[in-house]
């Protein structure tokens, strides 16, 4: 797996949800929020099968639901859907 910008960061980011539950995340684009992020909340027992991701776009949010449960060997595929309003 290549190595992305958020990636150094996401033990912190694990620390502080335990502690906060919530979180607001900025970082450019191609850092890995999408992608690294969700997958990490899984690994860590973060959730109990919801993360709520905000994306601006309709592609972006069908996106975002896919690509964690692809990455995750489909352990995802029941509970990943995308929601548009």
């Amino acid at each position: 797996m290549t190595a992305l910008p958020i990636d150094p960061i996401l033990p912190d980011l694990m620390d502080a949800l335990r502690t906060h539950s919530r979180a607001v995340l900025q970082a450019p684009p191609g850092a890995g929020k999408t992608t690294r992020v969700p997958l990490a909340m899984l690994d860590a027992n973060l959730t109990t099968g919801r993360i709520l991701m905000l994306e601006p776009r309709r592609l972006a949010a069908r996106a975002a639901a896919t690509i964690p449960a692809a990455a995750a060997c489909r352990r995802l595929l029941s509970g990943a859907r995308h929601a548009l309003r």
